[in-house]
């Protein structure tokens, strides 16, 4: 959202591409280094469900995974808001190490 609310349309005839090679290139970097972008498994946690909320609770996904996911991901998404496409084409074209 953060990145739609720098580069979005602000009509419908403007281009969606600042968006969209910003968002692929955030989702790329964090399954290269995360292995997914879904939650469950990222946490092994079914949120939906009270075992799952359970797990989320007594393992300590929070502090064992969600922290620091949260930081890569906020801090990919600001850095991929403060620069222009051809670095984030760059980016998209090379392993991830930006968050590494």
């Amino acid at each position: 959202m953060a990145i739609s609310m720098v580069h979005g349309r602000d009509c419908a005839e403007d281009s969606v591409q600042p968006t969209y090679a910003r968002v692929t290139a955030l989702r790329k970097a964090i399954a290269e280094k995360w292995g997914s972008i879904d939650c469950l498994a990222l946490t092994g946690c079914n949120f939906n469900t009270p075992e799952g909320q359970h797990r989320f609770r007594q393992e300590g996904v929070r502090n064992n995974v969600c922290l620091e996911l949260t930081r890569d991901c906020a801090s990919l998404a600001l850095w991929l808001v403060r620069n222009e496409l051809d670095a984030i084409s760059a980016l998209a074209d090379t392993q991830c190490e930006l968050i590494s």
